[in-house]
């Protein structure tokens, strides 16, 4: 049996009995105190936990400001009230002061490019924030004037960002955009650099290829396919020497690469290959691209094909120097020539030629401008065997040559070699299967120790060629000083000459044409004359010449062709008649392009009608088959003026070419008028007035001096005539006094008809 045992009580204590409350009590005091010891633990590990978290976070936030920091970024909002929160470092770097700034976006918007707004504004518009969950724009932004750029380009990015409900107000958005910017101009920039590189790579006219370090192909543009014939899936990763004359041979590269790798650059030309084989001259320049990734360096390689410029080059160059239609010297060459041959022995005695074929024009204007330029390299051929390789000889233009010759002792003197040159042209030349037969006019300038320069000489040569072309043309004449005085008359002629027309110094005389049986007058012909101021007047054989060697046989042509139609419509308004007016025309007017216009203006200001004018040609200009001549003669025809083919008989040309141009006229050379006694001549003009006849041709015969002539012409069946027997040529004043006799002739003639 259990007895329970008392329990100790001190002494002290035991004076009061305890109590089961007392004991209670005391342990919910005790409980209480280990409750609150616990709680006070508790509540000190959460404080330190959230200590340690805010620490955390203090320096997660200071790592996130130094990484933002560091890579130049800072952070931006825009909140669910369309509130924009932009941070002060931005704002700084942008020029508009420290503090940050809150405001609406349709405010920050002004300060955006207007033509990145609209990006902008179309982007939020139709964002759906469910699919979408980010943004990034890169836009231009206005800068403050803190600092002195315009415009920065700025990057922004954040990502969409739901609102709890205590963070939400009522009626606002669910969503907040948090996220960073950055300054990227000098990354746009260099795109720009990069992009614009590329572009002229592309844009360039040159060919571009980029090489590996082992010379093979990386990259071309357009115009290496363009210049080369070669895609690039024909070259990409393949070595550069399929652009070589032989593929095989990669030699030529190989050094250009060595040579890039040691100095940076390497710059020249070089013959290189087409796809197709063709060869091309290329202009290169190879440079060194070093690699941003530690690789071996790229190399560049730009060329251009300059194939035609030097050939082009080459071509001037020879221009400088030769005659292109002769492959001879020409003038500056053959006196620089000259002048080094004198200078190199001065002792020596030298002959110098200047040679001009005689008539070359005429033949020229009769077979054509090829035939002519075939006829003056066949002569260049003949004169290249008067001289030795080392001697000059040059083509100084048109017609004209010079060659000079080292005269040594026991060669043939300098007479003797311009009869060689003479005989060598008197042969026929056979061009085209037509056998023309030329000759020259030789001037001689001998020097033997004179200290003279070459233009000199051979000017005085050229003045030895005009004396004998005035001696009678197919001979050499050797220079004297006195020719000096000849040529001087002959340039002042010339001078004069190019001031006669402002100076009206033309003079037009008037020859009447009759109606054969009748005698009456039928018309004109208008007859050029110069008052000269000292030399009183000049027939046309003086001066024609000179005029049309200048160039200005044009000019005077044109004043003709004013004066005649004014003074015939004068005179035709003075008699109440209508006489026709005939004008002779030069080859070089009616090849000119604006004549069948100036004759327009001429006739319409003289209110001639066109019906009345007969326009004089040479057979010579039929044989003209330029484009030109055949439209303004078939233009003459339609304008009503009729053609007379001048001098018939005597020129070059074929009756065939009389089928083909629009010919109204014959006039029968003088020469055939004159030798009518003879019964050759009398046959010819039969068969000219035969032919012409079987055309309807008008048939005139000129130089008719004595009245058997008249009476022979008329009963051949010439329609008109002209000649001294029926009046000289006399100025327009003159006509009214020639009238007034012919009008006095008349009635004598019918008074003794009547006896």
């Amino acid at each position: 049996m259990n007895i329970a045992r008392p329990l100790f009580i001190p002494s002290a204590l035991s004076a009061t009995p305890v109590r089961p409350e007392d004991i209670l009590h005391a342990g919910l005091v005790v409980g209480l105190l280990i409750l609150a010891l616990v709680a006070s633990s508790v509540a000190r590990q959460r404080q330190h936990r959230r200590q340690a978290r805010q620490a955390e976070l203090e320096e997660s936030e200071a790592k996130l400001r130094l990484a933002l920091w560091g890579s130049g970024e800072w952070l931006w909002e825009l909140d669910a009230g369309w509130q924009v929160h932009l941070p002060a470092g931005l704002l700084q770097h942008l020029g508009f002061g420290p503090d940050p700034v809150s405001q609406p976006l349709v405010e920050s918007l002004r300060f955006i490019r207007p033509a990145d707004r609209q990006s902008v504004k179309a982007l939020l518009s139709g964002y759906d924030f469910k699919s979408v969950r980010s943004i990034d724009l890169t836009l231009r932004v206005a800068c403050g004037p803190l600092v002195e750029s315009r415009l920065r380009w700025i990057r922004w990015r954040a990502r969409t960002v739901l609102l709890r409900d205590r963070e939400r107000l009522q009626g606002d958005r669910r969503y907040r955009f948090v996220g960073t910017c950055k300054d990227v101009t000098e990354e746009m920039l260099r795109l720009e650099r990069y992009t614009r590189a590329a572009q002229v790579m592309e844009g360039t006219h040159d060919a571009v290829a980029i090489l590996d370090s082992r010379m093979c192909v990386k990259q071309i543009n357009r115009n290496f396919t363009r210049i080369t014939g070669f895609h690039a899936r024909d070259v990409v990763n393949k070595p550069m020497n399929v652009l070589c004359l032989d593929p095989d041979n990669s030699q030529f590269c190989r050094k250009i690469g060595k040579r890039v790798r040691s100095e940076g650059a390497w710059e020249g030309e070089a013959w290189r290959c087409r796809k197709g084989g063709e060869q091309f001259l290329a202009h290169m320049h190879v440079v060194l691209s070093p690699s941003m990734f530690d690789r071996s360096p790229d190399i560049v390689m730009m060329f251009s094909d300059i194939t035609e410029q030097r050939a082009s080059e080459e071509r001037l160059r020879f221009l400088a120097s030769f005659d292109p239609l002769t492959g001879l010297l020409n003038r500056a060459c053959f006196l620089e020539r000259l002048g080094t041959m004198m200078a190199a022995d001065r002792t020596a005695s030298f002959a110098v030629f200047f040679i001009d074929l005689d008539y070359f024009k005429k033949i020229n204007d009769s077979f054509g401008h090829s035939i002519g330029d075939r006829l003056i390299r066949e002569t260049a051929q003949r004169l290249a065997t008067v001289v030795d390789s080392n001697e000059p000889l040059a083509r100084l233009g048109g017609d004209e040559f010079a060659l000079a010759v080292k005269l040594g002792l026991g060669s043939v003197d300098s007479q003797g070699i311009a009869e060689q040159v003479l005989a060598l042209l008197d042969k026929e030349f056979l061009v085209d299967d037509l056998a023309i037969k030329i000759s020259a006019s030789i001037g001689i300038r001998k020097v033997a120790g004179e200290d003279v320069d070459a233009l000199h000489i051979l000017e005085q040569a050229d003045i030895a060629m005009y004396r004998a072309k005035g001696a009678g043309r197919c001979r050499a004449v050797q220079y004297d000083p006195g020719m000096l005085v000849g040529t001087r008359e002959r340039l002042a002629l010339e001078s004069d000459l190019r001031h006669a027309v402002e100076r009206d110094e033309f003079r037009l005389h008037y020859q009447p044409i009759v109606i054969a049986g009748s005698g009456e007058v039928r018309g004109f012909e208008a007859l050029l004359r110069w008052q000269h101021p000292t030399s009183g007047l000049l027939s046309p054989d003086s001066f024609v010449s000179h005029a049309e060697e200048t160039g200005q046989m044009e000019a005077i042509g044109l004043w003709v062709l004013e004066r005649a139609c004014r003074d015939i419509v004068s005179l035709n308004a003075r008699y109440g008649r209508s006489f026709h007016i005939s004008i002779n025309v030069s080859a070089d007017q009616v090849r000119a392009p604006g004549f069948i216009w100036e004759l327009r203006d001429i006739l319409d200001a003289s209110g001639l009608d066109a019906r009345l004018l007969r326009i004089e040609i040479t057979e010579t200009l039929l044989l003209d088959s330029q484009p030109m001549v055949i439209k303004n003669l078939a233009e003459l025809r339609k304008l009503g003026v009729e053609i007379a083919l001048d001098d018939f008989g005597t020129g070059y040309s074929s009756l065939s070419y009389l089928c083909r141009f629009p010919v109204g006229c014959i006039k029968v050379d003088r020469f055939f008028v004159h030798e009518m006694d003879q019964p050759q001549a009398r046959s010819v003009i039969h068969a000219i007035v035969a032919m012409a006849r079987s055309m309807d041709m008008v048939i005139v015969a000129e130089g008719v001096e004595i009245e058997r002539h008249q009476r022979q012409l008329e009963d051949i069946g010439c329609d008109e005539l002209q000649g001294f027997l029926f009046g000289r040529a006399v100025p327009l004043e003159e006509i009214d006094q020639f009238m007034l006799n012919r009008s006095v002739h008349a009635r004598r003639s019918i008074t003794s008809l009547k006896h």
